[in-house]
């Protein structure tokens, strides 16, 4: 093999033994700043993480720090119909009968309601 791959094949191999280590290690750590944030009695505020702690938690959505609340809304007025019974709001892409009307030689005023139902 050459040198490129065998040193590829050290750094993976020496990579998952780094990855153990941490892992271990890592456990090893938290136990010990757990027991002595317990025989010391800190608290988040002492280790200065109480801000870090409440914008985690949850962010203001607006200045007045009260929770929004969304109204439902109504669906939108029909405003275009034919004789079968299909509608249209006159938002967003024009439906397929209604091109096809369109396509045919109709006027789209000729199937717009009075008022909208």
């Amino acid at each position: 093999m050459s040198k490129y791959i065998d040193m590829l094949q050290q750094i993976s191999s020496l990579q998952k033994e780094a990855d153990e280590l941490r892992r271990v290690e890592r456990a090893q750590v938290i136990k010990s700043i757990r027991q002595q944030i317990r025989d010391f009695q800190l608290t988040s505020e002492d280790l200065g993480l109480a801000k870090v702690v409440k914008l985690k938690r949850s962010k203001p959505q607006n200045k007045r720090k009260e929770p929004v609340t969304k109204k439902p809304r109504k669906p939108a007025p029909v405003k275009y119909s034919n004789s079968k019974g299909d509608t249209w709001t006159g938002r967003g892409k024009m439906p397929k009968w209604l091109t096809a009307e369109l396509d045919q030689g109709h006027q789209l005023d000729s199937f717009k309601l009075a008022h909208g139902s």
